[in-house]
């Protein structure tokens, strides 16, 4: 009962989308007592049983019990969750930040320290916006082999490209 209470004195913290923590957040308490537990000497009482690729443990884990678990499940449903996924950026925005950086390129006026400043964020943006790569998918784009096919997709007959070519597995 103890990691119950403290799990909803926790909750009425203030969470970081809504006014109070959810509930992916609280049940964090629940983990860390299980690992502390199965850490400690009490936990090393607990015996294993293995069958074929299945496995089968007992334990005398107090967040083991089928109190607890009833208990997450109601908790679950007082508590709920806030949902906030990541949103696609628009043609307005993409369009409207590729516009601030041609302003800031001609500000840097053949200063080539000011212009990498410039470059660099603006290439990892199209980037990832035209290629629809996700975050920790655009540094493993090969600027070298990017550059090295860069001529015969711009002297291409029937379609201007620009070839973007990754490093590693997608």
């Amino acid at each position: 009962m103890a990691v119950a209470a403290t799990m909803m004195q926790r909750s009425l913290d203030a969470g970081k989308n809504d006014v109070h923590m959810q509930y992916d957040t609280v049940r964090q308490l629940q983990s860390a007592v299980h690992n502390q537990w199965r850490a400690s000497v009490e936990g090393q009482a607990a015996s294993v049983m293995m069958r074929g690729t299945t496995k089968l443990m007992t334990s005398t884990c107090p967040t083991n019990g089928e109190w607890l678990e009833r208990f997450m499940l109601g908790f679950h449903k007082r508590v709920g969750d806030v949902s906030r996924p990541d949103l696609a950026v628009s043609i307005k925005v993409m369009l409207a930040l590729m516009e601030r950086f041609d302003r800031l390129w001609i500000l840097a006026d053949g200063d080539s320290k000011k212009q990498e400043e410039v470059l660099f964020p603006a290439l990892f943006a199209m980037a990832a916006y035209v290629g629809g790569l996700r975050g920790e998918e655009l540094p493993l784009m090969d600027l070298f082999s990017t550059f090295k096919h860069f001529a015969e997709g711009v002297n291409h007959p029937k379609h201007l490209h620009v070839a973007m070519a990754l490093r590693g597995r997608f």
